[in-house]
């Protein structure tokens, strides 16, 4: 990696709102005329990255676009179905799709058609009527895996039906599994994970200066004439009949009045421009500028004018409102995030010691807010502030890393305000002489050349502030340059480090089944006690989220809901999970019984999130927030909401997609399907109302359900089939 860069590393302060969208990539993407093997291509992969409702949907529309179905598409179609899912998570319709697929697929000759019959049998066996002690009564799933002739089939079967096998196998395959979690943290993935959420880094070029209305040339040019000409006619006005004494006194304050004015005009011309490029920087999408009236003395003394004219409560309500407003358009978002990705790599170079460091801050303030607000300017409408943290690394270094010593820094700061008090000194000279010659013998003709030399110094500094921009925009344009070098350098390490969304999904993967294993094994619950089981993911406050085009959304630091339902109630497990190293910084358990739940709801809710934490705000019937003191910073989320008689609310957030939603090449409701797949929710909730409704009893009327619609009989043992829960819609 290039020296310097961490990638994530960097957005771990509280950085919120951070989202990347790796655009460019369009594995998942597919038009609309694509032909059936296109279709089956993208379905499989949509498969091997999870996502496997999307998966089902191309498969099934490559099988609906043939005339004569291939085995591989059928095979797949029917793989998709049950992928990853328990036997009670498929409803009636996934039963009869998957019944049709298999017997199309029975009489293939082929390896195709041999693991469409072990699938049939397999998924017969998971519903099937329990006959313990019956001789061959229990399929020996292990033994029928091994008949199939092709090693990448049987391998896909072993992946995609863990949790059916399990039912069947019981704990067989837990040394299986405990090899392949050894690949858990393999291919670098401390290294190479944290760059999947680094954005492709961005450089806009720095915009030119505006072109002044009159010439800069021209204006200097009759600028420096005048000055010269007002200089001459000054001295010419300097009375005859002066005493020596007094005579000198204008000639002393004159000629000290010019010098002065020629050692301290570069500093205030610099300060001018500097001045000139913050209003600049500062202006919002308007054209009106953000400035804080609390910083300049002028507008503070208008706005105390105005207090005073005004009602003094009214006044304040109103400022209070202008900032706000500030904080809530796109430009200031972006700020914000900019500032504090810029504080954090800052601190990066802090010196130890609390009077070095306070040196330090002094020294890099400045340069700290010209980058912030730069940076803002020149990048704000790409609305992706963590692809700048690259450039911001770069400055950190260079900057940040200079060796401050604190007795130039005062040097430095005492000599600027010594050229600055100059340019005050000689202007209060020149006008000590000029009310000096006034009263003279020719007061007109004195008067005449004391604004002549006033109007030619402005018409100078005109020109001379046009010449200083320049400069400043010949620097940048320098730097912006040399940026580009590093900027392909950081691009070609990122494009050859970065994992790919089926390896991210891999890793993920592995994460859920370890944790699993986990909890099972520390409160000694053997897969035999389990009726069901499911995660629910969403991402931590303040963490970066990414994706690829119409892929699922990936979170750099991610909370794990582990719902384990037994014979005897339900036990919930949480971690918060950091992707890069795997590791969690503990967890949080909860258990009750069946009875204990009040209700299952899926709403919309609005979040305002904080440091590590989130504050959750219901909404009323009308659709207004509840109980929300300050609707600024909420954000509207889905949320899978599990009630408890107690109170106790267990809580799993959607993602919304804010600052990860491409409009133009994305479908909402498409990514909406994935969300819901990918966090869980769409099982969770299927299940969680089951449970609400109809208690434990429902796992075993359900399985009877199941095998009728898969197997074609009538009910078992003369029960009735009870009615599906509600499925959660996928569209809107």
């Amino acid at each position: 990696m290039t020296p310097g860069n961490q990638g994530i590393q960097a957005l771990d302060v509280n950085v919120h709102g951070v989202g990347v969208n790796h655009g460019q990539v369009n594995q998942y993407v597919i038009g609309e005329d694509a032909t059936a093997e296109e279709r089956l291509e993208q379905g499989v992969r949509s498969l091997r990255a999870g996502m496997r409702d999307r998966a089902e949907q191309l498969i099934a529309e490559a099988v609906e676009r043939s005339d004569t179905p291939s085995p591989e598409g059928l095979y797949y179609w029917a793989l998709s179905i049950v992928s990853r899912r328990s036997p009670e998570d498929l409803t009636d319709e996934d039963w009869h799709k998957l019944r049709h697929a298999l017997d199309l697929l029975r009489d293939d000759p082929g390896e195709y058609g041999a693991a469409g019959r072990a699938l049939h049998e397999l998924m017969k066996a998971s519903v099937g009527p329990s006959r313990t002690g019956e001789p061959g009564s229990r399929l020996d799933a292990t033994l029928l895996l091994e008949t199939l002739p092709d090693d990448e089939i049987r391998a896909q079967l072993k992946d995609h039906l863990r949790y059916l096998l399990r039912g069947i196998e019981r704990d067989s395959l837990d040394s299986e599994e405990a090899g392949e979690l050894g690949e858990r943290l393999a291919k670098n993935r401390k290294e190479r994970a944290p760059l999947f959420f680094t954005p492709d880094p961005v450089l806009q070029c720095p915009l030119p200066p505006e072109e002044p209305k009159i010439d800069p040339a021209i204006a200097g040019l009759l600028g420096g004439m005048g000055a010269v000409l007002g200089v001459l006619l000054l001295i010419v006005q300097i009375p005859d009949d002066l005493l020596d004494n007094e005579k000198s006194v204008a000639w002393l304050a004159f000629t000290t009045g010019c010098l002065a004015l020629a050692f301290g005009v570069p500093e205030w011309l610099r300060s001018a421009v500097r001045d000139a490029r913050r209003r600049e920087w500062q202006a919002d999408p308007d054209g009106k500028v953000v400035f804080d009236q609390e910083q300049n003395p002028f507008r503070r003394q208008g706005a105390r004018l105005g207090a005073v004219l005004i009602n003094n409560k009214q006044w304040r309500e109103e400022r209070e409102q202008r900032a706000k407003e500030r904080r809530k358009t796109k430009k200031a978002r972006f700020r914000r995030t900019v500032e504090a990705i810029v504080q954090d790599r800052f601190l990066d170079y802090e010196p130890k010691g609390s009077e070095n460091a306070k040196q330090w801050r002094r020294h890099t303030e400045r340069a700290r807010q010209d980058l912030i607000d730069d940076l803002t300017h020149r990048h704000w409408r790409t609305g992706a502030p963590g692809a700048l943290d690259w450039l911001i690394q770069l400055r950190a270094k260079e900057i940040g890393g200079r060796h401050v010593d604190p007795a130039q820094v005062r040097f430095e700061e005492g000599f600027r305000r010594v050229r600055g008090l100059c340019a005050l000194l000689g202007v209060g000279l020149l006008a000590v002489t000029v009310v000096r010659i006034i009263p003279g013998r020719a007061p007109d003709d004195g008067f005449m050349a004391a604004s002549l030399l006033v109007v030619s110094v402005a018409g100078m500094s005109l020109s001379a502030r046009h010449y200083a921009r320049f400069r400043a925009y010949r620097r940048d344009r320098k730097q912006y340059e040399d940026d580009l070098l590093e900027r392909e350098r950081w691009q070609n390490e990122l494009r050859l480090g970065r994992p790919g969304d089926e390896q991210m999904a891999r890793w993920y993967d592995l994460d859920q089944r370890y944790l699993r294993r986990e909890v099972l094994a520390e409160h000694r619950m053997e897969h035999r006690d389990i009726l069901f089981s499911f995660f629910l993911v969403e991402g931590v406050p303040g963490c970066v989220r990414a994706k690829v085009k119409n892929g699922p959304p990936r979170y750099s630091q991610y909370r794990q809901t582990f719902y384990v339902l037994t014979s005897s109630g339900v036990w919930v497990s949480a971690w918060n999970v950091d992707f890069a190293t795997g590791e969690h910084d503990g967890r949080q358990d909860t258990v009750f019984r069946y009875d204990a739940i009040s209700s299952v709801t899926v709403e919309s809710v609005g979040v305002r999130s904080g440091d590590s934490l989130r504050e959750i705000v219901a909404l009323s019937e009308d659709g207004a927030l509840r109980d929300a003191g300050e609707e600024d910073g909420l954000v509207l989320h889905e949320a899978l909401r599990l009630a408890l008689h107690n109170g106790q609310r267990l809580t799993a957030l959607l993602e919304n997609y804010e600052q990860l939603y491409d409009s133009d090449h994305e479908d909402r409701v498409q990514l909406r399907r994935l969300a819901l797949e990918s966090s869980g929710i769409t099982a969770g909730f299927r299940i969680l109302t089951a449970l609400a409704t109809e208690g434990r009893k429902w796992f075993a009327q359900r399985r009877q359900r199941s095998y009728q619609a898969f197997v074609g009989s009538g009910p078992l043992d003369g029960d009735h089939p009870v009615a599906e829960p509600p499925v959660l819609l996928l569209s809107e």
